[in-house]
C-alpha cells in the first residue's frame, strides 16, 4: 500500500501526551469547579454520580478531582496514542 501524497505521520507518544494533558487538565478543572456548585447551590449532583462511574476513586473533594484528572489523563493518553498509531498504519 502506498502512502497518500502529503501524508504526515503522527507521533503516537506526542499525540497521546497532548490529548492527555488537555483532557486531564480539563477534568481536573471541572472537578474543582464542581465542588462549590454542588455544596453551595445544590447543583451538579447528577454530574458527580456520572464522574464517579467514569473515574474510580472520584469523590466531591480536591483529592477526588485530582484522581479524576489522573484517570482522564491516562485514558486519553492511551486512546489518542492508539488512534495515532492506527492512523499511521492505515494512511
Amino acid at each position: 500500500m502506498t502512502r497518500a501524497q502529503g501524508f504526515v505521520p503522527l507521533d503516537p507518544m506526542g499525540f497521546g501526551l497532548a490529548a492527555g494533558i488537555v483532557m486531564g487538565g480539563a477534568t481536573l478543572l471541572f472537578g474543582l469547579l464542581l465542588k462549590p456548585l454542588a455544596l453551595q447551590y445544590g447543583m451538579g449532583h447528577a454530574m458527580v454520580g456520572l464522574m464517579t462511574a467514569f473515574f474510580p476513586g472520584y469523590s466531591l473533594s480536591y483529592v477526588g478531582a485530582m484522581i479524576a484528572g489522573i484517570w482522564s489523563f491516562l485514558k486519553s493518553f492511551v486512546l489518542a496514542s492508539a488512534v495515532a498509531w492506527l492512523y499511521n498504519k492505515l494512511v
